[in-house]
C-alpha cells in the first residue's frame, strides 16, 4: 500500500494544513510540551543528533525496507529528513503539533499529527517502522509493541534506538519523560516476546557512558540540581572544536562498526534492527 492511499483511507484523519493529516487527540503523551522546540534549536548542530542519524542510516542500509518507513514519534523530522535524503520513502507520525509543523518546514511530505496508539492502521499495512528514542516514553511498551506487530507487514522491518542502562538514570530522564532505560538484552527480550526477531543490535555513543554517569547520574543520586536552560543544553550538544575533532574520530569508528554489522560493547544508547515474524 502506498503512503497516500494509507493516509487517505483513514476516516479519522483530516487535513487542515497541506501535507499534515490530523486526528482528534486521545492518548496522553509522556513528553515535555516544549520538547520538540528545544530539540529543533539544537538538532542541526548537535554532535549527538547527527551521529545518531549516521548510525541509523548505516544500519538501515544493511537492512533496507521493502516499502516506506513510518517514523513513529518522529518529532521535528530530523531523522525522516536524513532517511529521505538517503533515498527512502518516509512518512512521519508525531503527536506534538509543533513537531509536525517543524517537520513540514523540513520538507517531509507525509505527516500524521497523532499518537500511534490512537491511529489503528490496518493490519499488515506498514512495510517498516522507526522508533528513534520513543519506546522509553511509553509506559506500557508491551501493549505498544503488540499493536505495532499487528500493524507491520510480516517480515517488515523495525529499527529503533533507546537510551541504555538503568544505572545511568538521572534527572534528565525524568525531565524529558522517560519511564525507563534499556540494556541491549532487555530490549531484545521485549521485542522477541512481542513477535519480532532481532537482526542486529549494538550499543553506540561508547564515549558518553562514563561522562553521563559522572556528570548526570551521580549528581542526581546526590540530589544536586543541574541547569536546564536552553543555553546549557546547547553547550552540551555543541562542544568546542578540540573535543569535536576527537568525537569525529570515534564517531567514524562507530559508524564503520555498524556498517560492518559488528557490535560495540558499551554505550549510552542501543541501536537495533528487527523484523516482524510471520
Amino acid at each position: 500500500m502506498k503512503i497516500s492511499e494509507l493516509f487517505d483511507n483513514q476516516k479519522e484523519f483530516r487535513q487542515e494544513i497541506p501535507g499534515i493529516w490530523m486526528m482528534a487527540p486521545a492518548s496522553g503523551v509522556h513528553y515535555p510540551i516544549d520538547g520538540n522546540e528545544t530539540c529543533r534549536r539544537v538538532e542541526d548542530a548537535s554532535f549527538w543528533f547527527c551521529h545518531r542519524n549516521d548510525c541509523i542510516a548505516a544500519m538501515i542500509r544493511n537492512y533496507p525496507p521493502k516499502g516506506f518507513i513510518l517514523d513513529i514519534g518522529g518529532g521535528n523530522g530530523f531523522v525522516s529528513q536524513r532517511l529521505s535524503r538517503e533515498g527512502y520513502e518516509v512518512a512521519l507520525l508525531e503527536p506534538g503539533t509543533q513537531g509536525t509543523r517543524n517537520a513540514r518546514a523540513r520538507g517531509i511530505e507525509y505527516i500524521v499529527n497523532a499518537a500511534f496508539q490512537d491511529v489503528h492502521f490496518p493490519t499488515g499495512s506498514l512495510p517498516a517502522a522507526g522508533l528513534f528514542d520513543v519506546l522509553e516514553h511509553v509506559e506500557a511498551p508491551g501493549d505498544f509493541l503488540k499493536e505495532l506487530k499487528r500493524t507491520i507487514t510480516p517480515g517488515g522491518m523495525l529499527c529503533l534506538t533507546v537510551p541504555a542502562h538503568g544505572w545511568l538514570w538521572s534527572d534528565v530522564d525524568i525531565r524529558v519523560g522517560h519511564f525507563q532505560r534499556y540494556s541491549a538484552c532487555s530490549v531484545a527480550r521485549l521485542l522477541t516476546a512481542h513477535g519480532f526477531s532481532v537482526n542486529y543490535i549494538t550499543y553506540v555513543f561508547s564515549y558518553l557512558t562514563a561522562p553521563l554517569f559522572a556528570l548526570k547520574t551521580i549528581p542526581y543520586r546526590l540530589k544536586i540540581k543541574r541547569k536546564t536552560a536552553l543555553s546549557a543544553i546547547q553547550a552540551e550538544h555543541q562542544p568546542g572544536k578540540g573535543i569535536q575533532c576527537i568525537l569525529d574520530v570515534i564517531n567514524r569508528y562507530e559508524v564503520a562498526r555498524v556498517r560492518q554489522k559488528r557490535r560495540i560493547p558499551i554505550g549510552s544508547s542501543v541501536l537495533l534492527a528487527a523484523h516482524a515474524t510471520p
